[in-house]
C-alpha cells in the first residue's frame, strides 16, 4: 500500500495535484486543492519540492498519518480505503473500534442480574474471536467477510464441533449487529457502520437432533460401570471426575453444568435441591424448581463436596464454569474411546445426560411430553394457568424414581 503525489494536466499550462493511493497494479486518485505550474512538472513529477514543500508536508503526511491508523488495511480494498481516509466524518467512521464497543455493550448485559452468565458467555467467545486475530484492536470496518470465513476455517482445522462453530459466529454477530444498532441513525440515513461481514457465510452444517445427543438405556450402563484405562495426554482423575459429573447431571433429572457450578450448600437439604435454572431467570417468578436426589446423587455430592459455601468442588477446582466444561468434554472424549457407546462421537457431550434423562422418561417410562417439559423446567405453553398452581414437585420423584428403575432393574448396572 503506497502513498505518492500525481498531477494531471489541466489545460497547457497547469497541473491538478492528486495524491495517489495505489496496491500491487491498481490505483485510486484522491483530489487536492492544489493547482502548480508546468514549469514545476517533468516527466509527471514536481521538480521543485522545496517551492511546494506544503504538498508533502501537510497534505501527502495527512493521508500516510491516515493510513498508518487503519489496523489491517489489506483486508480492504482501495476505494474502501479512499472512502475511510477521505471522509469528512473520519473521526465518527473510524471510532468504532469492535473490542472496546463490544466489551461496553457486554457490560450493559451483565448489569441485570438474571443475564450475568449470558454476559460471561459473550465475553468468553469474545476473547477467543480476540485471540485469533491477535491483535488488541479492530474495527468494525475492518471485519469484512474475508476475515470471518478465516475465522470459520481456523476453527474448522482445529478440530471444533460444527456447534461450536456456529454458536461463537452467532456471538460475535451478535455483538457486531447490537454495534451497529448504536452507532448507525437509520432514521436520518447517517451510517457509521456500514459493512455486514455475517451475510452469506459458509457455515458448517449442524447435522444434529435432540435425539441424537440421548443415549441408549445400555450406554448409561456402561458408563455406571465404565473402568476407564489411562491414555496418552489424559489425566485419569481427570477423566474419572468428568464421568462423575456427567453421571451427576443424569441423576439429578439432567441438570445442566452452569447449573451445577452454581449451587451453594443451602439449597441441598431434605433430600432435595431447588435451585432456579439460570436459563430461565429471566422469567416471571424466576421459574424454581425441586428436584429429588437419589442415592446415586448423594453419594458423589459427598464425593465431590466443596470447601465453601458452594455445594460441589468445581468451585475450588476452577475458577469459571468454563473451564469445567472444557475438562469436562475433553475428558469425555477419552471416555467415548473406552466404551463402546451408541451414539456418535461428536454428539456424546455433557448435556447428553440431559437428553438421555429426558428421552428415557419418555420412550421407556411413557411419560408425557409435558411431564418431561416440566421436570426439565422448560417454559410452559400455558405460562398463565401455571402461575396460579401451587408447585407439587412429587411429580418429578416419580419420574427420577421410574427412570433409576429402568437402568437399574436388569444386570449391568449396580
Amino acid at each position: 500500500m503506497k502513498l505518492s503525489i500525481h498531477v494531471k494536466p489541466k489545460g497547457q499550462t497547469e497541473y491538478y495535484v492528486f495524491i495517489s493511493l495505489s496496491h500491487q497494479s491498481k490505483r485510486v486518485l484522491i483530489a487536492t486543492p492544489y493547482i502548480i505550474g508546468s514549469e514545476h512538472v517533468k516527466a509527471g513529477k514536481i521538480i521543485n519540492k522545496a517551492k511546494y514543500a506544503e504538498i508533502y508536508n501537510k497534505e501527502l503526511l495527512k493521508y500516510e498519518e491516515r493510513l498508518g491508523s487503519i489496523v489491517a488495511p489489506e483486508l480492504l480494498d482501495l476505494a474502501s480505503i479512499k472512502d475511510i481516509i477521505t471522509s469528512t466524518h473520519r473521526e465518527e467512521a473510524t471510532v468504532v473500534e469492535f473490542f472496546a464497543a463490544a466489551e461496553e455493550h457486554i457490560k450493559r448485559i451483565e448489569q441485570k442480574p438474571a443475564r450475568v452468565r449470558t454476559a460471561e458467555i459473550y465475553r468468553y467467545n469474545l476473547n477467543s474471536f480476540k485471540q485469533y486475530i491477535d491483535r488488541d484492536k479492530l474495527y468494525t470496518f475492518e471485519m469484512t467477510h474475508k476475515l470471518m470465513q478465516g475465522y470459520i476455517k481456523f476453527m474448522t482445522n482445529e478440530k471444533k464441533k460444527a456447534s461450536t462453530i456456529n454458536n461463537k459466529i452467532n456471538i460475535i454477530k451478535l455483538l457486531f449487529y447490537a454495534i451497529r444498532d448504536e452507532y448507525n441513525d437509520y432514521d436520518t440515513g447517517t451510517l457509521v457502520v456500514k459493512n455486514d461481514p455475517f451475510r452469506k457465510l459458509d457455515l458448517p452444517q449442524v447435522m444434529l437432533s435432540a435425539g441424537d445427543r440421548a443415549l441408549l438405556v445400555d450406554d448409561i450402563r456402561k458408563l455406571i460401570n465404565a473402568n476407564i484405562e489411562k491414555g496418552k495426554g489424559y489425566r485419569l482423575s481427570a477423566v474419572n471426575y468428568a464421568l462423575d459429573y456427567f453421571l451427576l447431571s443424569f441423576y439429578l433429572l439432567g441438570i445442566n453444568p452452569v447449573d451445577l457450578y452454581n449451587l451453594k450448600n443451602e439449597q441441598y437439604k431434605d433430600g432435595r435441591i431447588t435451585y432456579t435454572r439460570s436459563k430461565t431467570k429471566r422469567r416471571a417468578g424466576g421459574a424454581e424448581i425441586s428436584i429429588p436426589v437419589c442415592d446415586q446423587a448423594k453419594k458423589l455430592i459427598e464425593k465431590h463436596k466443596s470447601r465453601s459455601e458452594w455445594l460441589l468442588d468445581m468451585r475450588d477446582n476452577y475458577v469459571k464454569v468454563e473451564n469445567v466444561v472444557n475438562m469436562v468434554s475433553r475428558s469425555l472424549e477419552h471416555i467415548y474411546n473406552n466404551t463402546d457407546l451408541s451414539v456418535e462421537k461428536g454428539n456424546f457431550t455433557w448435556y447428553s445426560a440431559r437428553h438421555t434423562w429426558a428421552s428415557i422418561a419418555a420412550n421407556e417410562c411413557h411419560f408425557s411430553d409435558a411431564e418431561v417439559a416440566r421436570a426439565l423446567n422448560h417454559q410452559s405453553e400455558h405460562k398463565v394457568t401455571r402461575g396460579y398452581i401451587r408447585p407439587d414437585w412429587s411429580l418429578l420423584d416419580r419420574m427420577n424414581e421410574a427412570v433409576l428403575d429402568v437402568v437399574y432393574n436388569s444386570k449391568g448396572a449396580e
